[in-house]
Parts: C-alpha cells; structure tokens; sequence
C-alpha cells in the first residue's frame, strides 16, 4: 500500500505544478510556454529580420535612381545669337543659328552628364529633366499690357523709336523654344510661360482670394511673381550616357529672354531613371509594397520557423513514447488478505 501511495505522489509531482499556493496542471503551463515563446520570437526576432529582409531586396531591385543635380547659370545675350569663340561659359565650337537672330537669349552654362560618383544603371532608360524658376514682370507693370499707351505730346510731330520701345510690355502668355546644343542641335521643344498674375497667385493662394490680396495680413497671401516649370526632353539608355564619346557635353538655349528672369538658384537639370516592369510599381506603391513584401517574408519565416519548432516537438515526443512501450513493465506482488473469523 505504501509503494502505491508513493507512486501516486509521483506521478501528481509529474503532471502538477505548485505555484504560490496554486495547482496549475503541467500541461497547460507547457501549453502557453510554447505558445509565449512561438509569439515573442515571431515579433521581435522574425519580424526585424523580415523588415531587414525586404530593404535589402528593394535596394538590390531600385539602385541609387537620380543622378546628381546639375545646377544652371544663365548668360542673357540681349540682341542676337553669340558664337562660341565669344561666349566665356561655352564651349568653342561655332553656334548653330536656330531662331531669330533679333531674338535675345539665355545661354546656360556647359551641362556634363560624366560624375564621379555616380554610375548610370546601362539597362535602364533617363529621362533628361529640366527645372527652371522665372521670375515673371511684377504685377504693376503687368497690368498695363492691358491699358491703351499713353499718347506722345503734342508738339511732337511723330514719337521717336526709344519713346516706343519704352512703351511695350513683356507678353503675359509666351511661347518659349528651348535648345539643347553640342556640336550640332540634338533637340528642340517649347513650353508655355504664362505670367498672368491672377494664375500665378491662385497657384500660390488658396487661401485669400485675389481681388482681397491687399486686404489681408501679408503673411496669408503669396504675392511673389515666380512660376516653377519643369518637364522632361528627351530619353537616353544609360550606358550611353556612361561612355563620354557617345554623349558629349552640350549647352541650353532659351528665347524671348527679354520677357522673363531666370533665377540661377532654383534652376538646375538631372537625369531620372524611367523604371518599366515591376519595378515601376516597386517605387509607384512604395509603403504599399513595403507593407505586403515584409508580410510576405514575415509570413514565410514564420511557416518555416513553426513548422521546424512543433516538428521538432512531436519527433521527441514520439521517440519518448516508444521508449516507454519498450520497456517492460515489473508485476506488483500481490499480498494475500487472510480473513480471520
């Protein structure tokens, strides 16, 4: 009876755990210990490495895209077109007369698309962008483009040819042709400079309406009569642009230069990337991406992971279970009860 007891104790220890004056059944704490450790190792171990994971693939995938920004510097030629043995901030081969030769023009300086440290992807198409900032006539002086000029004196019998001059106005609405130059003219294109200054300051403003400009504080209204214009002009593969003999240096050209200021600072060209396949949408749905690639390696970790751990798990549980079956169990002496009467 003894034995039987001491083994029924056993047995209890085995499967019984005493916590703090509680008995918690052993297989419930093995139960959430297996389950707190899956979840803790899931979120703070699986988690970071799947993050890690997927910003190395995005990189591999999506290199450095842009090139380094190629800030401009205009020289204003005011009344015909220079050559290049007169031009200081070109190169010297002669000047290809494109447009008017009564047509002022902005000259920019020599555009290289060679940088140290930056390498062009040799599969991928760029796109050549170009940023301008014009500063555009102020408001007053624009506003009289709209007024009849004013009549000469009397005791002039005819105005003169600077008293004319003097009375004309830059356009409100141009139509600016642009060139991109080296030895010979490899592209041309124009776009629109509209300096109305109520598009302009609606374009600032969202605010202040336009006729309440001069009623308000000035810092809840934009009177500035900058625009921002940029576009893209032409598309080169890159290992064109990586070979110096096959893309040579060249030089922009802008017309109607007397109608408008280019601000040096703000104005700059580049070269972007053009992505095609999969991985335009990669860098078009960036955080959407980002979310569903980390879930997806989160997800395929986690799989592996719980499948290894609980496998690993069950071929224990198996061996300790035919272990047990194989060995033999010893009979219990059987005590003879005498009845005595």
């Amino acid at each position: 009876m003894d034995s039987t007891i001491v083994k029924e104790a056993r047995a209890t220890a085995l499967t019984f755990l005493r916590i703090f004056g509680l008995v918690i059944p052993l297989a419930i704490t093995r139960t959430g210990l297996y389950l707190t450790t899956t979840i803790s190792s899931s979120i703070f171990v699986l988690l970071p490495l799947s993050i890690i994971t997927y910003h190395k693939y995005y990189t591999t995938l999506i290199p450095l895209a842009n090139s380094p920004i190629i800030p401009l510097n205009f020289k204003f030629e005011p009344h015909q077109l220079p050559s290049y043995e007169n031009a200081t901030m070109v190169p010297s081969y002669p000047f290809s007369h494109h447009s008017s030769t009564s047509s002022s023009l902005y000259l920019s300086n020599l555009i290289s698309p060679q940088f140290p440290n930056y390498e062009f992807d040799e599969s991928s198409p760029y796109i050549f962008k170009i940023r301008l900032s014009i500063q555009c006539p102020s408001t007053f002086y624009a506003s009289l483009s709209s007024l009849p000029p004013p009549q000469p004196p009397q005791s002039l019998a005819s105005p003169s040819s600077s008293y004319q001059s003097s009375l004309e106005t830059p356009p409100l609405l141009s139509k600016i042709q642009y060139t991109l130059q080296n030895p010979s003219v490899f592209k041309q294109g124009t776009f629109i400079l509209n300096c109305d200054p109520m598009t302009l300051y609606q374009s600032k403003n969202s605010i202040v309406p336009y006729n309440l400009r001069f009623w308000t504080p000035p810092k809840l209204s934009n009177l500035e009569q900058s625009t921002i214009i940029e576009f893209g002009s032409f598309e080169i593969m890159g290992d064109k642009l990586q070979d110096s003999k096959n893309f040579q240096d060249f030089v922009l050209v802008l017309n109607h230069a007397a109608n408008y200021i280019i601000e040096d600072g703000s104005t700059q060209v580049w070269f972007e990337i053009k992505w095609t396949g999969f991985r335009f949408y990669l860098v078009k749905y960036y955080y959407l991406f980002y979310v569903v690639g980390t879930l997806g390696f989160f997800l395929v970790s986690l799989a592996v992971s719980v499948l290894t751990g609980y496998g690993m798990l069950w071929m224990n549980y198996r061996n300790s279970t035919a272990k047990t079956k194989s060995v033999p169990m010893k009979a219990e002496p059987r005590v003879k009860i005498e009845r005595t009467y």
